[in-house]
């Protein structure tokens, strides 16, 4: 596996921010063409506003500092602004009696991250009760939220196809997207994900989601009272949106498949002290529910990019026999194929999607 000098910069500085006591090689330095894809790359892999932490110990040309720094001061407001509408939805529901458990982005931001403004994210993810779904639906509503498409000046809503509204309701255990157009400078409209289950009907798989309600935690950050799950339920659901997002049809299309973020936020859960899972229970968990194949295609290549951040003997423990997977995508779609490049190699390339012959099912 090679890496390029912008790959390896994007990695290097991810595991500065985890590990900033530890000792580090020399940062490689790039040309002006080199420059410009590491800004490219640093959005797609929306690790930008790190970059952006770090801009001035770059070494870099004036108008990369200048633009990697932006992005940071940027994203620092949106996550605040985020921060509110979080507090908002959560205490809604609260005061209509639905609990409901900040997932992802939402929690990671304010309680993993040292600071919000480094982790980015567009999604406010909830779980609720799936017995909820109707009256958290309507909740949404009454706070100006709509089911469907953004317009393209993001000032309006387009109503689902009825194809499209029926095959999510048949073939998911989330909801379709609900979407606020908002008016300020820095977010444009909010996006809320309600999930009641995190395994999709089509894996025969089922769990237990009110283990995750029952263990759940209040956590108190940027005067935010939210309840997210045990640190770890948390880094299971973590992990298995990541697999779900590395192999699924749906998200190779749309070019989001694979996102260093999403490694940093594994490895980031074992560096916090406030988050690291207790590895001996975590892995009874993931035995228990079946999940072995899953989280470990999470933690492998958290690994390879963040190496002894994972405990060894939580890889050595939930290895699969056959691994052969780690290189596949499909399957969820009952569509397996291959994937002609190793991991590396497809991660920093963005055009991956020109390999894959598949299509997926979902309804456009």
């Amino acid at each position: 596996m090679t890496v390029s000098n912008e790959g390896r910069l994007l990695i290097d500085l991810c595991r500065r921010l985890l590990q900033p006591d530890s000792e580090v090689s020399a940062l490689p330095e790039l040309t002006e063409d080199q420059w410009g894809r590491l800004l490219y790359l640093a959005a797609y892999h929306r690790v930008g506003p790190i970059l952006g932490s770090f801009a001035r110990s770059l070494n870099a040309p004036r108008h990369v500092v200048t633009l990697l720094e932006t992005y940071y001061l940027y994203n620092r407001e949106r996550t605040w602004l985020y921060a509110q509408e979080i507090a908002s939805i959560t205490k809604t529901m609260a005061a209509h009696d639905l609990d409901v458990l900040v997932r992802k982005g939402g929690y990671l931001a304010y309680s993993i991250y040292p600071e919000a403004a480094l982790r980015e994210f567009n999604d406010l993810d909830l779980l609720i009760h799936e017995s909820d779904r109707e009256r958290a639906s309507e909740i949404l509503v009454e706070m100006g939220y709509a089911q469907g498409v953004l317009t393209t000046d993001a000032r309006a809503v387009k109503p689902l196809a009825r194809r499209t509204e029926v095959f999510w309701r048949l073939n998911a255990s989330s909801l379709p997207v609900f979407i606020r157009p908002a008016a300020n400078d820095y977010v444009n409209h909010y996006r809320v994900d309600l999930r009641f289950g995190l395994l999709e009907p089509v894996t025969g798989k089922s769990l237990p989601m009110e283990d995750w309600f029952t263990e759940a935690q209040t956590v108190h950050a940027y005067g935010i009272s939210s309840r997210v799950a045990s640190r770890e339920h948390f880094l299971i659901d973590v992990a298995v949106h990541l697999y779900r997002e590395a192999i699924a049809l749906t998200s190779i299309e749309a070019n989001k498949d694979l996102r260093l973020m999403r490694f940093l936020d594994m490895a980031a859960m074992f560096v916090s002290t406030d988050s690291r899972p207790d590895v001996a229970r975590l892995g009874s968990l993931v035995e228990t529910y079946d999940l072995c194949r899953e989280v470990y295609y999470a933690l492998h290549f958290t690994d390879l990019l963040f190496p002894s951040i994972i405990p060894q003997e939580l890889i050595t423990r939930l290895r699969p026999a056959d691994t052969n997977y780690l290189e596949q995508y499909g399957e969820i779609d009952h569509a397996k194929a291959t994937w002609p490049m190793d991991f590396i190699t497809r991660l920093f390339d963005p055009s991956r999607s020109r390999f894959v012959q598949s299509r997926s099912e979902l309804p456009r």
